[in-house]
């Protein structure tokens, strides 16, 4: 694949690495097919805002939406399309555990793929404070909401969680429990602990 991508992108945070204020906005278009073999078009749009409610008390919130297309009729890479679940979004769920799902038959008996959609869509709530302000540990409660899948077929999947936060010297450590609250057959209704090193959003 051959791709180009344009992005215009609005960063008024007032702390990239640890922000408490402001917003970032960014709006992307990606085409894939000057040269390869793979095409496809692609929209993104991500946005972000932060607001210090009181004190150290931060409310962080996050809304990001995607489009792939095809291009020529050429499938769309299964690398390139959508899924959701796991400690970047939806962390009630497990990792690529929403999305829609290919039931493949074999000598082992059934298995249950995540073959990727063409549209993604997802908003994350946040409540964050610091815990031990000089060991660099924060609390943090949530709330996410989303679907990955086909534009014609869509299901608004939410779960809510808690977790701590450690700025240490090598980063930003993350460890977050989310629970389910509208599971289906497809979906795990388990709780799932998720660890990941970086902000968030």
């Amino acid at each position: 694949a051959s791709i180009i991508r344009v992005s215009t992108i609005r960063d008024l945070r007032n702390n990239t690495f640890e922000p408490s204020s402001g917003y970032y906005i960014s709006l992307s278009s990606e085409y894939s097919g000057l040269g390869g073999v793979k095409k496809w078009f692609k929209l993104e749009t991500d946005s972000r805002y932060f607001y210090r409610i009181a004190g150290d008390l931060v409310f962080r919130s996050r809304f990001y939406a995607s489009r792939i297309y095809e291009v020529d009729d050429r499938p769309i890479p299964r690398t390139e399309k959508f899924t959701l679940g796991g400690a970047r979004n939806l962390r009630g769920y497990p990792f690529e555990g929403i999305g829609p799902k290919l039931v493949v038959e074999n000598e082992n008996g059934t298995s249950v793929y995540n073959k990727g959609g063409e549209f993604a869509a997802y908003t994350s709530i946040e409540l964050e404070h610091p815990l031990a302000r000089e060991a660099g540990l924060k609390w943090v409660v949530f709330f996410d909401a989303g679907d990955a899948g086909e534009v014609d077929d869509y299901k608004v999947y939410m779960d809510y969680g808690f977790g701590l936060r450690w700025f240490s010297p090598i980063g930003v450590l993350r460890f977050e429990w989310g629970f389910p609250i509208n599971p289906d057959e497809n979906t795990s209704s388990a709780s799932q602990f998720h660890f990941d090193i970086g902000q968030l959003f």
